[in-house]
């Protein structure tokens, strides 16, 4: 994984970077490749769509030291704790590019 942080952003950066889901703005977002989270977690964001192939956007991100981030995916939103989100690994695809 390309290990890119946030105060380097990804500006410029196209599509194809693999980013956690923690790290983006609102309204970016990418297509999930993967879950790192524990088992019962994975299970549970599965049943719920976050699943690799779907595509994810983030509507609003935590508040300074909060929870949760909103995120939209498969018609309809959800709202994920931030630590799971860090373990939510997709391709990005910058706001422009939706």
């Amino acid at each position: 994984m390309d290990n890119i942080s946030r105060k380097g952003h990804l500006a410029g950066k196209s599509s194809g970077v693999e980013i956690s889901l923690a790290l983006l703005k609102a309204n970016e977002g990418g297509v999930i490749l993967r879950l790192e989270t524990p088992e019962l977690v994975t299970r549970r964001l599965l049943e719920l769509g976050l699943a690799p192939g779907e595509f994810v956007k983030l509507i609003r991100g935590a508040p300074p030291f909060g929870d949760p981030i909103e995120i939209e995916l498969l018609n309809y939103r959800l709202a994920i704790r931030k630590d799971e989100a860090k373990k939510i690994f997709l391709l990005f695809q910058p706001a422009g590019q939706l």
